[in-house]
């Protein structure tokens, strides 16, 4: 029967212990996907032990935290984070010790993007075939964040993948719903097939020109 010392020990080395469970095995995230799922959790939540975690880290890197299994789970699901954001972010952060608050609304930590298109970088823009401008869609779905992501990811937008180190929804991310459509069309199953097929073709059709 575990000790209540190691039980103790157990919940101060789970870095998000959410669960009366001690008895998984403590994990550390296994790729750089798995630490950013829970960075941006963390971010939703306002979770001060996983951000103190991402302070420093080089680009890429990977802190050496851990935690169990199940808390993750719990940590990271998806209806709970929708519900928080649903509620606001910045409701929970009104409770935050002013001083702590202070330090997290500097420039150098802070987590709200500037108001300006994530794509063309720009907080007007004149929509096509009209005289009015159009206006900046503020993110507010997670699943919008996960499409850009996605789109970046296959496009090595280094810039974009950068943006993307921080939670889009968390940091009021904005963007241009055409400036959105055009950066993410590619971002379905039919179309990425479609893509392979294209460059086949074309490798098959440089082939043929070599082989004359």
């Amino acid at each position: 029967m575990m000790q209540p010392s190691a039980r103790k020990r157990a919940r101060i080395d789970c870095i998000i212990h959410c669960s009366d469970d001690d008895s998984d095995a403590l994990v550390s995230p296994q790729d750089l996907d798995s630490w950013n799922t829970l960075l941006r959790a963390a971010e939703i939540r306002q979770h001060d032990p996983v951000l103190e975690a991402a302070k420093g880290l080089e680009e890429g890197g990977i802190p050496h935290i851990h935690y169990h299994r199940k808390c993750r789970s719990l940590f990271t699901m998806k209806k709970s984070l929708d519900s928080i954001l649903a509620k606001g972010v910045k409701i929970e952060s009104a409770s935050v010790d002013p001083r702590r608050r202070a330090s997290r609304d500097a420039p150098s930590t802070s987590r709200v993007y500037a108001k300006v298109c994530l794509f063309c970088e720009k907080s007007s823009k004149y929509m096509k075939a009209a005289k009015t401008r159009e206006p900046l869609i503020q993110c507010v779905e997670l699943r919008a964040d996960e499409k850009i992501r996605r789109a970046a990811t296959r496009k090595l937008n280094q810039r974009i993948l950068g943006l993307l180190s921080r939670d889009l929804v968390a940091a009021e991310g904005h963007y241009h719903k055409s400036c959105y459509k055009l950066f993410t069309k590619d971002d379905s199953p039919a179309a990425a097939r479609s893509g392979a097929g294209e460059n086949q073709k074309k490798a098959r059709e440089h082939a043929t020109k070599r082989l004359r």
